[in-house]
């Protein structure tokens, strides 16, 4: 096990009073820095933090959420005084300009285009070229896309995939079933798989649907897979995964859920799908890659704990009895590559990026802490006060004492 030691915290570069309040996530495209302040979405230079231009929320009662694809930023509001219905914005990150808007009863974005639903008594959509708003189709397609996995609230829009989780136009009174849409075309394929849960999951040809309103006595959070043949419908495999939170870490459907869209408001962070593999426990909170398309594991480890995020090298997880800390695994064979203990920080949130493992908590003093963690020796490389907010390869910013703290790292 490696061991760690303290370091003094970093000032950071910059500080920006633009963004006081209720920011709890921004975004960095290319020079500029997009956050949040209670009434308003902000762009700040990169750099220094000059204030570049903002946007006021349409809707004073609820957030603006804001997806970034390139140069481009979504940012969709509640329409005020009509119930059910979003006004959205696409703009220039860089210049704060209005490229073109709208408004629907959804809104669902995607690296290169948007989906608008327009629902009266069904619900019809189209797909949307999300660099001028032209129709991608002749006509709106009937039903609605599954809305949970496009993305956070704040954040990358995801790109799309050859095909996308759809729910055709439902009988009244009758359960939600699911199918695929191919974007390219809006063709609607006939397989129907049965809704258990809030989403589906288009994965290659498979329509994975999650039921994770199990009952939970003991274990480790589950979420059972359904996964269908996309061309026939036909069940090719049934399985239950665990999240690895204990149900006294009060597990509920919520909670699991993050394992496949990996954002909710409760203050923790999952990120464990990577393309078609999924990190997670099995039943008695042992770590392993599960392949979607498969329906089995691709390796299983004796390391037992939460994971919470996964990319090309390594499923970082938070582990489980002994010392406090968090142990790195090789993605392709689940070889244990190392642990590293966490000295007096309780983590909320742990992101890998480039060679660097970021982890956001408390302190044992009750305060928030970032601990920035070499990948390679597990060395502590810096701390930083307050709450994260987001890191990319070469910056880092936190949230502390109500202010954007930006570090260039």
């Amino acid at each position: 096990m490696t061991t760690t030691a303290r370091v003094s915290t970093v000032d950071p570069n910059w500080k920006s009073n633009e963004a006081t309040g209720s920011v709890s996530e921004i975004f960095v495209a290319g020079n500029t820095v997009l956050t949040q302040r209670p009434d308003a979405v902000v762009a700040l230079g990169r750099e220094w933090g000059r204030p570049l231009w903002q946007r006021a929320d349409r809707n004073p009662y609820s957030d603006t959420q804001v997806q970034v694809s390139g140069s481009l930023a979504v940012l969709i509001d509640s329409a005020p005084g009509q119930a059910g219905q979003l006004e959205f914005e696409v703009i220039d990150v860089e210049t704060g300009r209005m490229v073109w808007q709208g408004n629907a009863s959804g809104v669902d974005v995607y690296e290169t285009a948007i989906y608008l639903r327009d629902c009266g008594e069904t619900c019809t959509t189209m797909r949307h070229d999300i660099r001028d708003g032209r129709p991608t189709w002749p006509r709106s397609i009937p039903g609605h896309l599954d809305s949970r996995p496009s993305g956070f609230d704040f954040g990358p829009a995801l790109p799309e995939t050859p095909y996308l989780a759809f729910a055709p136009p439902s009988p009244p009174l009758s359960s939600t079933v699911w199918t695929r849409l191919e974007p390219s075309t809006g063709a609607v394929r006939p397989a129907y798989a049965a809704n258990y849960g809030w989403g589906a999951l288009s994965v290659g040809d498979l329509l994975i649907v999650p039921d994770f309103d199990l009952h939970v006595e003991d274990g480790e959070c589950p979420l059972a897979l359904q996964a269908y043949d996309g061309h026939t419908g036909s069940v090719l495999y049934t399985s239950t995964l665990y999240s690895g939170f204990l149900p006294k870490n009060n597990c509920d459907g919520r909670r699991t859920w993050r394992m496949i869209d990996g954002d909710d408001d409760s203050g923790t962070r999952l990120r464990t799908v990577t393309g078609s593999r999924m990190a997670a426990v099995d039943a008695a909170g042992a770590a392993q890659l599960f392949d979607l398309v498969t329906g089995r594991p691709v390796w299983q480890s004796g390391i037992r704990g939460t994971p919470y995020d996964v990319d090309d090298r390594s499923v970082v997880v938070v582990e489980r009895g002994g010392v406090a800390g968090f142990a790195l695994l090789d993605v392709e064979t689940g070889e244990h590559q190392r642990s590293v203990p966490l000295s007096d920080l309780s983590p909320s949130r742990l992101d890998l990026v480039g060679d660097r493992v970021v982890v956001d908590g408390t302190s044992g003093d009750g305060s928030s802490r970032v601990d920035v963690y070499d990948r390679t020796t597990g060395r502590v490389l810096a701390s930083y006060r307050g709450q994260l907010l987001g890191a990319g390869p070469d910056w880092l910013a936190t949230k502390h004492g109500g202010v954007l703290e930006f570090h260039h790292t």
